[in-house]
């Protein structure tokens, strides 16, 4: 039993449970554990590496802090492209009456649609929209990790906690008489 709960626990080269088990299986030095803690001697759970969704968890965060400064970035673009085409435009038309906002809007055939102050808010907001969606979707698989990692330690400290009784019970028996 001690075996398989190392084993399980990943605690198999334990120094403690190597020598206990060895001393269990030769019979030998039982009075000496009888007199040691044994429920403190046993090792620590491992708690286990990270699962899918926590790498998961993780690589999203990734993408989605990443995605924070792409509005800002594809604001900036947009600005210069505007300034440009702007700069083209009140030189081809010296006695125009336009000023920046609006031509950003409109273009005036200068200036792509796409670099558009009304489109290019557009995409700032879908960007930010997914943003928000990706951290739900952290938070999520956060709290989801949590709790089976909140699960896997109580169960874990159970079965440690339940191993050390037996043991204990066990070498209780195996005392020896002190002067």
């Amino acid at each position: 039993e001690i075996l398989n709960w190392a084993k399980t626990n990943g605690s198999s080269d334990d120094a403690v449970v190597t020598e206990l088990v060895s001393d269990l299986r030769e019979m030998t030095d039982l009075d000496a554990w009888a007199t040691l803690p044994t429920i403190e001697l046993l090792p620590s759970i491992n708690t286990p590496k990270a699962d899918r969704k926590i790498t998961l968890a993780n690589r999203i965060a990734i993408i989605r802090n990443i995605l924070v400064f792409v509005p800002v970035a594809l604001t900036w673009i947009a600005v210069s492209r505007a300034t440009e085409a702007f700069a083209q435009y009140t030189d081809a038309n010296p006695n125009a009456v336009v000023n920046f906002l609006e031509f950003w809007q409109n273009g005036y055939g200068v200036l792509d649609k796409d670099w558009t102050i009304g489109h290019v808010a557009f995409l700032d907001a879908a960007i930010i929209g997914v943003v928000i969606v990706l951290s739900l979707i952290v938070s999520f698989l956060e709290i989801q990790h949590k709790k089976m990692l909140s699960t896997f330690v109580a169960k874990s400290e159970n079965e440690r906690l339940a191993l050390g009784i037996k043991i204990h019970k066990y070498l209780h028996t195996k005392r020896v008489s002190t002067p």
